[in-house]
């Protein structure tokens, strides 16, 4: 289960800068997006510190939840995000014998073997993050290239998060 964490860009000056990111519970009705977030006050010489909600109304279309990972640096990866991913491949085609290895049989007749070794590639390639409300999973999506986002794929895969959909649509290329 996801945890309800959301982010959206503030769209009322008042409250923060035009823009800023937000992150905080939400609240959806008809008219406006609100989220909601703990601000704290350090306090002065006749108030002590303490911690109170505030209301900040922000875009409907900038909003996107927590999905509950991390990438590979611990930054959060939110619905919207952009994240690079690494790929690699190994090129059986162009093998040679690099080494022989010491091998025992059995019956203690030593005999060695010939390793091949394909030459790996690696390529990186960015991806959209968004939730799959039919199959209920996370996916990281670049045209017709799809994959499930899970703890395992980030680690394996060296995931990092280095945008989002809306300030930096330039990131994501659609593959054929």
């Amino acid at each position: 289960m996801r945890e309800n964490k959301f982010r959206g860009k503030c769209t009322n000056e008042h409250y923060r800068e035009f823009g800023q990111w937000v992150f905080g519970g939400i609240f959806e009705c008809e008219r406006y997006t609100v989220i909601t977030v703990e601000d704290r006050y350090d306090g002065s010489l006749y108030e002590p510190p303490h911690s109170y909600l505030e209301d900040i109304e922000v875009n409907p279309e900038t909003v996107g939840q927590y999905t509950g990972l991390l990438d590979k640096n611990s930054v959060e990866i939110y619905d919207g995000d952009i994240v690079k991913v690494e790929h690699s491949y190994a090129d059986w085609g162009n093998t040679g014998k690099i080494f022989n290895k010491p091998r025992r049989s059995y019956g203690g007749e030593e005999y060695t073997r010939d390793y091949d070794l394909a030459r790996c590639y690696k390529y990186y390639r960015n991806y959209k993050v968004e939730f799959n409300v039919v199959k209920q999973t996370l996916e990281i999506r670049n045209g017709s290239d799809c994959h499930a986002l899970t703890c395992h794929f980030i680690r394996a895969h060296k995931v990092d998060v280095i945008g989002n959909i809306y300030d930096n649509p330039e990131l994501i290329e659609i593959s054929k």
